[in-house]
C-alpha cells in the first residue's frame, strides 16, 4: 500500500544521497511503512496550518470581532434598526469566513503549483530507526532525531509529525494499510515520549 504526497520531509534534517542498497536492509530491520507524496499532500498540511495555527486562531479572532462590531456600529442608510444591525454583526463575520476559507485555498494551491521541489514528491519510505526518522526519497534521504518531532497530530486523512510550527512529516493514512499505519504511528509515538522523558 502507498501513503499519499507530502511536502514535509523538506525540512528533515540532514540530506544524503538516496541509499537504496540500504532501503531494502532497514526495512528488515526496523518498522517502516512506503508510500507517495503528491503535491496535493502538501497542499492539505498547508491548509491545515493556516486553519489551525495558534496564530491564525488569533487573527481569525480578530477579523470576526472587529467585523461584527462594524457590522452593528455603522450606519446602514435607512435600514438601521436593530434587527438590520444585528443581521449585518452576524453576516460580515460569516462572509469573512467564507471568503477567508475559499482565498486561502486558492491561494495555497496556486503558490503549490509554481513549486519544483519535485525531490519531495513520489515515493518515500519512512523508516524508524533506534534514535531517529529516516525518509528515503527517489532523490534524497534525511533524519530526524526523535526529541526534535514537537507533537504528532492525527486527523482524518493524514497524520502529521511537526518538526516546528509550520513544518512536518506528512504521512497520508489513504495509501498506507490501516494495521501498518496504526502499528507504526504507535512505535513512532512511543519513541518520541521516551526521548523527551
Amino acid at each position: 500500500h502507498h501513503v499519499p504526497p507530502a511536502t514535509l520531509t523538506a525540512v528533515l534534517a540532514p540530506c544524503y544521497p538516496p541509499a537504496q542498497p540500504t532501503w531494502v536492509g532497514m526495512t528488515e530491520a526496523y518498522p517502516s511503512i512506503a508510500f507517495d507524496l503528491t503535491r496535493e499532500d502538501s497542499v492539505a498540511f498547508a491548509l491545515h496550518v493556516s486553519r489551525t495555527s495558534a496564530t491564525a486562531q488569533k487573527l481569525n479572532a480578530a477579523v470576526l470581532a472587529v467585523s461584527a462590531t462594524a457590522g452593528f456600529f455603522i450606519p446602514h442608510g435607512t435600514n438601521s434598526g436593530l434587527g438590520w444591525r444585528i443581521a449585518m454583526a452576524l453576516l460580515l463575520p460569516a462572509l469573512y469566513l467564507l471568503l477567508n476559507r475559499t482565498l486561502s485555498s486558492w491561494y495555497i494551491r496556486r503558490i503549490h503549483s509554481e513549486g519544483k521541489a519535485q525531490a519531495l514528491l513520489g515515493a518515500h519510505r519512512l523508516i524508524l530507526q533506534p534514535d531517529s526518522l529516516r525518509s528515503d526519497g527517489t532523490s534524497a534521504s534525511s533524519e530526524i532525531r526523535y526529541h526534535v518531532i514537537e507533537r504528532i497530530e492525527d486527523v482524518p486523512d493524514y497524520v502529521f509529525a511537526f518538526v516546528s510550527g509550520t513544518s512536518a512529516v506528512v504521512i497520508p493514512k489513504g495509501r498506507v494499510a490501516r494495521e501498518d499505519l496504526e502499528t507504526f504511528v504507535a512505535l513512532l509515538r512511543s519513541n518520541v515520549e521516551r526521548s523527551k522523558a
